[in-house]
């Protein structure tokens, strides 16, 4: 009769990530206000197949089904495919979607750090170009470059070159 309840309480708890998906599905808009040349593309990590995900990390891993569930056994935990890449682990009880996973296997809550590392592991590209930083970065080295050109001239007038290669001579 344990088991029983056991598998009830199983149930009950996927059903309610099953009705509350969104919550295990999304992560939140990613801030590229920063300054930071990088980001990670969170939508992408989110999307990575979390099977692939385990059967790499955890190997040996089987893959079978449980009654109307899909499942996946490995050596230390037993995860119930729920859907959009959210598994639930009844061994430590909590739900994974791709990138907690893959947080938590890496040891890193810095999403650079997983993004690239999961590039590592793939070859595909997980961190985006932060463009408005790059612009950012240009527009405030033109402006200092023309700053300094500007104390130039004034530095070299002072001191009588007054920017005239023919002085040197």
């Amino acid at each position: 009769e344990t088991k029983n309840n056991l598998k009830q309480q199983e149930s009950k708890k996927i059903d309610y990530i099953k009705n509350n998906l969104e919550k295990y599905t999304t992560a939140g808009k990613v801030n590229t206000d920063t300054n930071s040349l990088t980001f990670a593309n969170v939508d992408k990590l989110l999307n990575f197949d979390i099977k692939n995900l385990i059967n790499h990390f955890e190997k040996e891993s089987e893959f079978y089904k449980e009654g109307s569930y899909s499942m996946i056994k490995t050596a230390t935990s037993k995860y119930s495919i729920i859907e959009n890449n959210v598994v639930f682990d009844f061994k430590s009880d909590k739900a994974y979607n791709s990138l907690t996973y893959l947080k938590n296997k890496l040891g890193t809550t810095n999403l650079n750090k997983v993004a690239r590392e999961l590039q590592k592991l793939t070859g595909e590209k997980f961190l985006e170009i932060n463009t408005p930083a790059i612009k950012k970065i240009l527009e405030t080295s033109k402006k200092f470059s023309s700053e300094v050109k500007g104390f130039e001239d004034k530095n070299d007038y002072f001191v009588g070159w007054e920017n005239n290669d023919d002085k040197l001579n």
